[in-house]
This record gives structure tokens, sequence and C-alpha cells, in this order.
């Protein structure tokens, strides 16, 4: 059984953003979406704009849609991303 990804991250880096307290969305984020969609998640010429993005088109694009890489986030982990994401595009 893999472990959750938020414990992965703070195994893996115990001064991490989790350790300080940085909400388990942004932390996943931070590790493994912010190279390509940027801090701000608007994206650039590798990748589209994700503030916003309805959960079913976040789903399907987790799965390794259109040149990027495959994620196997739990549904849990999902929700924190949206609403990380949810928070940007404010």
């Amino acid at each position: 059984m893999k472990p959750p990804t938020a414990v992965v991250l703070a195994l893996a880096c115990p001064t991490s953003a989790l350790a300080e307290g940085v909400p388990v969305g942004e932390a996943i984020y931070l590790a493994h979406c912010m190279e390509c969609h940027m801090a701000s998640g608007a994206g650039d010429d590798i990748a589209p704009d994700i503030r916003g993005i309805p959960s079913n088109n976040l789903r399907r694009a987790m799965g390794g849609l259109e040149g990027m890489p495959e994620f196997d986030f739990s549904d849990e982990e999902l929700a924190a991303i949206l609403g990380y994401l949810k928070s940007l595009d404010r």
C-alpha cells in the first residue's frame, strides 16, 4: 500500500513546507506542479493555466494527458490541490 503523498513529502523533506505548517494542497502543488505551471498556476509556454480548473479535467490531466507526467493522487490529495488552485484564482 502506497503512503499518502503528504506523508512521503514530510518524510523526504523534514524541513519542507509541510513541517512549517503549509497546507497539504500547497505542499503537493509546490512539489509536483509548480515547475511547469509556475507558482501562480498561470503556466507558461510549457504548461497551461490551471487556476480554476474543473475537478474532472484535473483528474484526467493527472492521468498523463497531453505530455504531462502521470500522477496517482488520492481523491483527498486531488481535493487539496483543487482547494489550493482555487485560492490562486482570487
